[in-house]
């Protein structure tokens, strides 16, 4: 056996391995810096989403599927016509862009939404339907330490508004965490109000910020929980995760109830 031959395919098998073992640590290091970036994203939900569309429009059988983003730290606006997906980065900007087979045979119409949406193949037609408040919950993901974050604590003149504010201002304070006079200097926004011409508390949020319906359907559970009526309905409100609890007359406001409840989803909206 040639030895000199043994050593040389030995040397090369090393070099195989050594370049095998870096091209892997590049493509890890590639995917790390890129994971979190809102391009990367974008362009991968446009490809996974008109791909999804070919694949309804390709079977011949009835579909009933939900197309469900990723758990991640980014809100998006899915945009679908006729051949054409875009996805945006909430506050809108330009979109990535990928197209999927247009056949005349299946009609939709145009679509939009902000988090996970059902998409059902009856015969020619093709429907679409957003995900309920509470599924858009699992798709957005806020993990991280509250106690770094800054906080706004907002309310009307009303006595029992006042007196929850002042307490959630105490709780934060305790926890060692910083508070704002302005909601824009702030990363986390909250305003409570007292409205004597509704009965239900109402949850406000911003539409367009799935982060902050994140946070509305946590406190929605919460205060269902603790035998409130509540529902959710959305409001422009400020860029950064926010909310308005605007409470009403049908519930027995306990301030031991109310504050337990909204400091619980604050830390969980972080966890």
């Amino acid at each position: 056996m040639d030895k000199r031959g043994m050593e040389k395919d030995l040397y090369f098998f090393i070099i195989e391995i050594v370049f095998v073992l870096a091209t892997g640590i590049l493509l890890f290091w590639y995917v790390s810096i890129n994971a979190d970036s809102t391009l990367f994203w974008k362009n991968y939900y446009a490809k996974d989403l008109a791909l999804t569309m070919d694949a309804v429009e390709g079977v011949p059988e009835d579909v009933d599927i939900t197309f469900a983003p990723l758990s991640i730290d980014h809100a998006f606006e899915y945009e679908l016509l006729q051949g054409i997906v875009n996805i945006y980065a909430v506050p809108r900007d330009l979109p990535s862009r990928f197209h999927f087979a247009v056949d005349s045979y299946y009609s939709f119409s145009n679509q939009n939404f902000f988090s996970g949406f059902q998409i059902k193949k009856q015969g020619r037609n093709i429907a679409f339907n957003e995900q309920p408040l509470e599924n858009a919950c699992k798709n957005i993901l806020t993990k991280d330490d509250y106690k770094e974050k800054h906080y706004f604590i907002g309310s009307t003149d009303e006595t029992f508004a006042k007196n929850v504010k002042a307490a959630l201002e105490n709780g934060l304070k305790n926890e060692n965490v910083a508070l704002e006079s302005y909601p824009i200097d702030a990363d986390f926004s909250l305003q409570i109000k007292q409205d004597s011409t509704i009965s239900e508390t109402t949850i406000y949020v911003n539409g367009e910020h799935p982060k902050s319906k994140k946070f509305a359907c946590i406190l929605e559970e919460k205060l269902i929980a603790k035998r409130f009526s509540v529902t959710t309905n959305e409001l422009v409100l400020q860029k950064q995760p926010s909310a308005v609890i605007v409470l009403g007359t049908k519930d027995d406001l306990d301030i031991n109830t109310l504050v337990p409840a909204i400091f619980e989803s604050i830390k969980e909206y972080y966890q």
